[in-house]
């Protein structure tokens, strides 16, 4: 994962590489809006795609820019191609970030991190709260959970068990 200068909008992207046991880039792809986004998890889903977390300031294609800084998670195939873009905050002025995946057995992804605001049918307990979503493999959120004290708090960290709970 490496971030890279947009040379037409002068913000930061990101770009994620493949590469083969000997170190030969396989493929590279720059992924970006004209506004900020940084990534800060990566999860492999076995099947040769990839799959990136983060946080955008932006619109991707098909995506409208809901928060203040929106939550981002972007799937990419086995070929560098990107399969979808999927972002998403509690609401205007409102914002999230994903710090952390973790793969399900069945192919859905657990995208943990931090909210500011409150996701519809939950409650904000002040500040920044922990966020955890479940993604199905296709983009569709199953649901948002949020959790924290009255003080900032932030999900840095997921893991599967074996039963596919986080």
């Amino acid at each position: 994962l490496i971030p890279t200068a947009n040379p037409n909008q002068n913000q930061i992207d990101f770009t994620v590489q493949r590469y083969d046991a000997n170190g030969t880039l396989i493929w590279s792809r720059q992924v970006g809006t004209p506004a900020l986004e940084g990534v800060s998890a990566l999860a492999h889903d076995g099947s040769g795609g990839v799959w990136a977390g983060g946080f955008t300031n932006g619109a991707f294609p098909g995506n409208v820019l809901t928060g203040s800084s929106d939550a981002l998670l972007v799937r990419l195939d086995a070929g560098g191609n990107i399969s979808f873009v999927k972002q998403y905050a509690p609401g205007v002025g409102q914002g999230a970030s994903i710090h952390a995946l973790a793969l399900t057995p069945n192919g859905s992804v657990f995208a943990v991190g931090d909210v500011f605001g409150t996701f519809p049918g939950q409650i904000s307990s002040g500040g920044f709260d922990i966020m955890a979503s479940l993604i199905q493999s296709d983009g569709t959120t199953v649901w948002n959970r949020q959790f924290g004290s009255s003080a900032s708090d932030r999900g840095v960290g997921a893991s599967v068990l074996a039963n596919g709970n986080l």
